[in-house]
């Protein structure tokens, strides 16, 4: 949650993976190898200090080993230099569900704010644990309808109108 009032609540929701290391209790963004392999730096002498100061966290299960870099923060050249290629995978969302069977993560669903209004998908994606190459689309995501007007609080206001009427009849 971003902002909290008395009235308003107001979040953001993000699309990145993060891993928790149980071990020191730090968050860490999780890339997929592709985007890795797709984004070239702009600027040597930066990127090698960033490689300098990020810390390699290397996770260790029973079903997987992942090596992890520090959330440092990105350059602002390799932003420029990623793909602008469509993005695949899940876009921002909250209350998805998850589960993972068999080093592969699966993510279903779940609520997307539009314009203070609320979304319901049903869509699912899958990822391979162990390459964390890409995702892949299982079921995909009908295009959100374009809201046409009618709000709930309008309907309730023809109501109370309508059952004042009636009671001005009796």
């Amino acid at each position: 949650d971003v902002e909290e009032t008395e009235e308003e609540l107001r979040g953001e929701m993000s699309d990145d993976l993060q891993l928790l290391d149980m071990e020191t209790g730090k968050w860490h963004v999780v890339t997929l190898r592709s985007e890795q392999l797709g984004a070239k730096p702009v600027a040597k002498e930066e990127d090698t200090v960033q490689k300098a100061e990020e810390t390699v966290t290397v996770v260790t299960d029973e079903v997987f080993t992942m090596k992890l870099g520090g959330a440092a923060a990105p350059v602002a050249g390799s932003l420029a230099a990623a793909p602008a290629g469509p993005k695949s995978g899940p876009g921002p969302r909250m209350s998805a569900m998850m589960a993972v069977q068999r080093a592969t993560l699966y993510v279903y669903g779940g609520v997307l704010e539009k314009d203070d209004k609320q979304f319901y998908l049903s869509d699912m994606y899958s990822l391979d644990l162990h390459k964390l190459n890409e995702w892949k689309t299982l079921v995909e995501q009908p295009s959100l309808p374009d809201w046409l007007g009618s709000d709930s609080e309008e309907w309730e206001s023809g109501t109370d109108s309508e059952s004042e009427s009636d009671s001005d009849s009796d």
